[in-house]
């Protein structure tokens, strides 16, 4: 049962990692050739994790929500894979600046909004 729970979550996930992944390229897709659908989700999902770790320091919520939210919907959300395969492939292409600019940036945003995420909470509790 607790597979089902993952399982959930991770539909819910990887569509809105799709939808956003793929609006946040077609839009910046003429500006700049970084990954930034790939950039934009992780930060996205680092916000998310911040606000549910938060919200489950404070409220009581089963294993398999947690579960469900954490490694199925985040999980498939967000994907270090896709970041190291396209910094990668960054660095295979001779493109080192917008490589490293990838990590800083992926790195730097994704442990900030993290943060943020986990402030706000705390901040709503009071």
């Amino acid at each position: 049962m607790i597979y089902l729970y993952v399982m959930i979550g991770g539909a819910f996930g990887a569509s809105l990692r799709y939808l956003i992944s793929s609006k946040v390229n077609q839009i910046l897709v003429s500006k700049l050739l970084f990954p930034w659908g790939t950039f934009a989700v992780n930060i996205i999902g680092s916000l998310i994790i911040g606000i549910l770790m938060g919200l489950f320091e404070f409220k009581e919520v089963s294993p398999e929500i947690r579960l469900m939210f954490i490694t199925g919907f985040l999980g498939a959300l967000t994907t270090f894979s896709s970041f190291s395969y396209e910094t990668f492939s960054l660095f295979r292409d001779g493109d080192i600046k917008l490589a490293l600019l990838n990590i800083i940036l992926n790195n730097l945003f994704c442990i900030l909004f993290t943060f943020i995420g986990y402030r706000i909470i705390l901040l709503i509790k009071g």
